[in-house]
């Protein structure tokens, strides 16, 4: 089960930003019309924040509150990703040896 919720989470908003993408592509386009790296590089990297920047870009809100908004996202993005669960502690350094 919990492999399970760790995969919608990781390919949850990808989903959302393919379907956002097909039900309204002139948006997308508007929002990146400097060019469509940037956009394969949020889907695959950055989809929260993708997400939220394509939902504010096109009202002009992307200082102030909306900064705000894109921060969250990149919280949100930052509390998902794996936690590392090694120890360095436990291993010897080379100043200890």
């Amino acid at each position: 089960m919990c492999c399970v919720v760790a995969l919608g989470a990781l390919i949850g908003p990808r989903i959302a930003i393919v379907f956002w993408w097909l039900f309204d592509p002139l948006r997308w386009a508007f929002v990146f019309r400097a060019g469509w790296p940037l956009a394969i590089l949020g889907f695959l990297f950055l989809p929260w924040t993708t997400l939220v920047y394509v939902w504010l870009a096109p009202l002009g809100a992307t200082g102030g509150l909306g900064l705000l908004w894109l921060v969250l996202a990149l919280v949100i993005l930052r509390r998902r990703l794996p936690q590392s669960e090694v120890d360095l502690s436990a291993h010897p350094t080379s100043a200890t040896m």
